[in-house]
């Protein structure tokens, strides 16, 4: 029997993104010590981060004071923490450059645990971030040893803990994501737990397979999923999880709501116009020829016109 309390993503950082206030690694400090408060009194084996601990991906912009903090909150942990390297976690998708340079590869060394692959005599079997698209990967029983770990172990219900692109059957973002149902044929049963996706998932079923994503710890963003839902994370015990809802701020005290209504006001003025354009055929000569007929479009609020105007000058 294996009891593991699952984190979602955390992007520790010096300062508040734009869409957050300033107290915004505070409140992640905090809900990370209510995590190692749980683990205490849920009696949990280990406690697994699913990977995105560090936001910046270029070591420099992240401070030693930031690191620091973080390390007091590995040391902190009773029981054995594990850690899933995630993309935002590695210079350039190598993963070898988080013992180089990166700050995960400090907490590494402060005691947290480097999960991939097996964990230790626990249940769980990490699987970092992978560049690429994951649907070429063959997952073959035979040559990976993970993907044949119900025949070839012959252990009872797995958690897999992953960093990667998943959505539930039907919910799909249109561009490329791991195919899950692929995952669920060939992973057979078990559990899967997975970072890296900021929203909301839930616990849901594919085939015989459980999944679970909790959302992000942080709320970094002014997107609609993070004025709207609760922050959690969960446990995992035999082969079952159960959701938690963590002491949080309302979104009021931790975005910059203002800023989100008139940025959602933006967003729905550039759908419309880019709805109204419907089939009409451009004679696209070059980008200008494209920005001259925005700037024709006076029925169309000024500030979206000048949003689509650098929207087009940058990918130019």
């Amino acid at each position: 029997m294996t009891k593991v309390l699952c984190v979602g993503d955390i992007h520790a950082r010096d300062k508040a993104p734009r869409g957050a206030t300033e107290p915004y690694m505070e409140d992640l400090l905090d809900l990370l010590r209510q995590t190692v408060k749980l683990a205490e009194e849920l009696k949990v084996d280990a406690v697994v981060w699913s990977g995105d601990v560090f936001h910046e991906k270029e070591p420099r912009k992240t401070s030693h004071a930031t690191v620091q903090r973080m390390i007091e909150i590995v040391q902190s942990h009773t029981v054995p923490l594990y850690i899933l390297p995630g993309n935002h976690d590695v210079s350039n998708s190598r993963l070898d450059s988080i013992d180089e340079k990166q700050p995960l590869g400090v907490l590494y060394r402060s005691g947290a645990k480097r999960l991939d692959g097996w964990a230790d005599e626990l249940l769980v079997y990490g699987i970092p971030w992978q560049e690429g698209d994951w649907n070429d990967t063959p997952l073959d029983p035979d040559e990976d040893p993970f993907w044949g770990w119900t025949e070839a172990t012959h252990r009872p219900a797995s958690l897999l803990v992953t960093h990667a692109s998943l959505y539930p059957p039907g919910t799909e973002p249109p561009f490329d994501v791991l195919d899950i149902e692929k995952l669920a044929e060939v992973v057979g049963h078990g559990s899967v737990y997975y970072g890296h996706i900021h929203e909301d998932h839930g616990v849901y079923n594919v085939g015989d397979v459980q999944f679970a994503n909790m959302g992000a710890l942080s709320r970094g963003s002014r997107h609609e999923y993070n004025v709207e839902r609760d922050i959690k994370v969960c446990t995992w015990e035999d082969g079952v999880f159960e959701e938690i809802i963590l002491d949080y701020r309302p979104a009021e005290d931790v975005l910059l709501m203002e800023e989100h209504a008139e940025a959602r006001k933006e967003k729905m003025d550039l759908d419309g116009f880019i709805a109204s354009i419907g089939s009409k055929a451009l004679e696209i000569s070059s980008t200008s020829s494209v920005v001259d007929y925005i700037n024709t479009r006076k029925d169309v609020p000024s500030l979206v016109r000048k949003r689509a105007v650098a929207l087009l000058e940058n990918v130019s």
